[in-house]
């Protein structure tokens, strides 16, 4: 069921899944993660975007782990690590950016 309330001189609209009067398209995209390409990131800022977030954790897990070890040539080897993945997560940090500044963002979802 669509309708329109108001609500202290501002108008809501709302729209309910369940109601017949939505036209097929805004059910499929409301209900789909399989949107259509004008309305989805590119598949590279997607990939740049979960890798970075995965170094994220791993550089931090790591981190935390070796700043309790005693000092012993596998805290020397992981604090090298730490160093090298966290040039490496600034590097796509850059990377991510040009990307981003290169390639525009997808259009909102109608409504």
């Amino acid at each position: 069921m669509a309708g329109t309330n108001r609500c202290k001189g501002y108008e809501v609209n709302t729209i309910h899944l369940n109601s017949t009067t939505l036209d097929e398209e805004s059910t499929r995209y409301a209900l789909s993660a399989a949107a259509p390409a004008e309305f989805r990131y590119t598949r590279t800022a997607i990939v740049l975007h979960w890798v970075l977030g995965l170094t994220v954790v791993a550089v931090f897990g790591v981190g935390l782990y070796m700043a309790n070890l005693p000092f012993s040539l596998l805290r020397m080897k992981l604090f090298n690590w730490h160093k090298w993945a966290g040039m490496c997560f600034l590097a796509l940090s850059v990377l991510r950016l040009v990307w981003r500044l290169t390639h525009r963002p997808p259009a909102p979802l109608r409504r």
